[in-house]
């Protein structure tokens, strides 16, 4: 399943760099579907929700995030977000 979830994540970033945000939701949404402690993929959910203008969503991914890894190296920059969304 690494292979799936792996390419759902490229995909995710093809499109929200397209601006195709709904499209890399779905994608995101089927890595945590597979995988629901990935890290990269609640980043980056709470970026695609940030752009639909879904705060309360992001939030929730943005703190999954720092719950699973709260030391790992994106982990400053979540809570700089985080603290613009409070």
């Amino acid at each position: 399943c690494l292979s799936d979830w792996s390419s759902d994540v490229c995909s995710s970033d093809l499109y929200y760099r397209a601006g195709r945000y709904d499209e890399a939701l779905a994608c995101l949404l089927k890595v945590l579907s597979l995988d629901p402690n990935r890290r990269e993929a609640h980043a980056n959910l709470g970026d695609v929700y940030l752009k639909l203008g879904q705060k309360a969503e992001a939030r929730q991914h943005y703190q999954q995030y720092l719950d699973l890894h709260p030391n790992e190296k994106g982990a400053a920059e979540i809570r700089r977000i985080l603290a613009t969304l409070n």
